[in-house]
């Protein structure tokens, strides 16, 4: 039934999320405590080895079990027989305690927008892409019982996030958890970003880092609770090319092992981590020849090829024996009759060309057009022309964009890692010049206050609609009269009792003009797309939806639709009652 799915958080969705939360982090220190010893900056984000592992684990046992509840639960079990022990034991969970009170800052601001952040992670699917492809639909958890990659461009994209959300959606029938979890990988990484300024570059700069960074963007708690990854991408992309950075720049070479699980994680998720791995991979294996082998030794780059197939190289594995492409279907075509074809996708007019004409366009949208942080980010540039990690991060982004360039356009969305290291040089004067420091901390509070009164303000980011549904006063079906009034009949009677067969004469059903797509919410429905011909010598009672009404025309849909019952709209039974069409 959909009145089972898609509910709101509640006291015990939330302390399931903290009992994850433990559970990968008791894998993730073990782990880190034997193969990585990660420095202390990145403990909040420890936890995201965990994560990784189990998503990994789950990877292997798609192929022979479906995701289902029990399975779940029981493959935790041998997980939690070797990390819990240690875990009790040395009292990690105390680290975070401790951690916590020595950088209060992002925990003061994850206070300020939790009660945003509770009613967004409450939501049922909402956004475009959530619903076409990164959610599961309940239909989906229930029937595919291993794998369906197919020959499509979705089905064969990396899936580290999306599989690290269905998980929890299948044992709770709600994306709830899955979206707060999603918010917390983002904040333990940005949490984990501002450790690490705080310890190069003193209290001043992180402090700046994190309220421009979570400020800038006035839409975060919805990107970042979403079936968006991109936000979750940028965030691990910037912890991995920190950790290189602290490598080179920093001679710490405790956090190399620690930035390839950053990178394993990264091109898990999305493709486009793989030109920043190119790019900033390159930099480092320059520096690595001419200095490097001082501080680590060779083995130490094997460790890191192992590491990052399994926190996500595996997908390029597996796309590489299934389609004969690891990056499939960019580049190398595929051992398919027929391949994926996605030529002038990324080249559209909805992305920015990639030349040095239109840098300034490039880091407009990055800053989302506030100027006045374009221009504090030109001043930075031109008083730290020779700051070492200023050199390391913009030759690392010339090097990504230049490797754009040949199959894509700029498209902010992809490239969010980008204004995560945009904020990062836009604070660092801030150390060394105090004319600098007072319109950087003036813009920081216009940021603040700015996005506070906007998240904040009635019936402009949190709807009515959205807060009743949170706190449970509305539940889904009043969702979809909401939100989905032209196609939340048909949802809803596929939601009932019984698996039945779906009959769609107009596809335009699933993808409507004004509504987003309604697959995800699908309970108990198998889509089957027939020609109206096979209706019309049906020998049996069929439901079927269709746009038509009677007064379309005198086609043979029209006719089906004038002899069917309606049942909502959009929705039909039709009966054959002999030869009559």
């Amino acid at each position: 039934m959909l009145s089972q799915y898609f509910h709101p958080l509640n006291i015990a969705l939330v302390l399931f999320v903290v009992a994850t939360l433990f559970f990968f982090d008791a894998i993730g220190t073990w782990f880190d405590s034997r193969y990585i010893k990660s420095p202390a900056f990145l403990r909040p984000a420890v936890w995201l080895y965990g994560m990784g592992l189990f998503v990994a684990v789950w990877f292997g046992l798609h192929f022979f079990i479906p995701f289902r509840a029990d399975y779940i639960l029981f493959s935790t079990l041998p997980l939690l027989y070797i990390a819990l022990p240690p875990y009790l034991h040395f009292r990690r969970w105390k680290e975070l305690w401790i951690f916590a009170k020595s950088h209060r800052l992002p925990l003061i601001i994850f206070f300020i927008l939790s009660p945003a952040l509770f009613v967004k992670s409450s939501l049922p699917p909402y956004l475009t892409d959530e619903m076409a492809y990164h959610f599961w639909s309940p239909y989906d958890v229930k029937h595919e019982l291993v794998w369906n990659f197919g020959t499509g461009y979705y089905q064969n994209l990396p899936k580290l996030i999306d599989t690290m959300m269905v998980l929890p959606f299948a044992l709770t029938k709600t994306y709830a958890p899955s979206r707060l979890l999603h918010f917390l990988l983002f904040y333990s990484g940005v949490t984990a970003i501002y450790a690490w300024l705080k310890l190069r570059f003193g209290f001043t700069v992180s402090a700046l880092f994190a309220l421009m960074y979570l400020f800038i963007n006035q839409n975060l708690l919805i990107i970042a609770t979403s079936g968006y990854i991109d936000y979750s991408m940028a965030i691990l992309i910037t912890l991995a090319v920190i950790t290189l950075l602290d490598v080179m720049i920093f001679a710490n070479p405790a956090s190399f092992l620690a930035g390839s699980i950053f990178w394993g994680l990264s091109i898990g998720g999305k493709y486009t981590a793989l030109l920043g791995l190119t790019a900033y991979t390159t930099i480092f294996s320059a520096w690595y020849l001419y200095q490097g082998k001082k501080y680590l030794h060779i083995r130490n780059l094997a460790k890191f090829l192992m590491l990052l197939l399994i926190f996500g190289g595996y997908w390029y594995v597996k796309n590489l024996l299934y389609t004969g492409n690891p990056i499939y279907p960019f580049l190398f075509g595929c051992k398919f009759a027929q391949c994926y074809d996605i030529s002038g996708v990324y080249t559209g007019s909805w992305t920015i060309p990639i030349k040095f004409a239109n840098s300034f366009k490039i880091i407009s949208s990055l800053t989302y057009g506030h100027p006045v942080v374009v221009a504090l980010f030109i001043v930075a540039l031109l008083l730290l022309k020779l700051h070492k990690t200023v050199i390391f991060l913009l030759i690392g982004a010339f090097i990504e964009l230049f490797l754009t360039r040949n199959f894509s356009g700029f498209f902010d969305r992809y490239f969010l890692h980008l204004q995560t290291l945009l904020i990062i040089i836009l604070v660092l004067p801030a150390v060394r010049y105090k004319l600098y420091l007072l319109p950087i901390i003036a813009l920081a509070i216009f940021l603040v206050l700015t996005t506070l009164k906007t998240t904040y303000s009635p019936w402009n980011y949190l709807s009515p609609q959205e807060v009743y549904y949170a706190i449970g006063k509305t539940n889904i079906y009043h969702w979809l009269k909401d939100r989905h009034k032209q196609n939340g009949d048909i949802i809803a009677w596929c939601g009932t009792s019984g698996e039945k067969d779906l009959y769609i004469l107009d596809e335009g059903i699933l993808y409507t003009r004004d509504e987003q797509p309604m697959s995800v919410l699908v309970v108990n429905c198998r889509y089957i797309f027939p020609k109206p011909g096979q209706l019309a010598t049906a020998d049996q009672p069929v439901w079927f939806a269709s746009h038509r009404t009677c007064d379309s025309g005198s086609d043979l849909e029209t006719r089906l639709v004038c002899q069917a019952k309606p049942l909502g709209r959009y929705l039909y039974f039709y009966e054959p009652k002999g030869p009559t069409l």
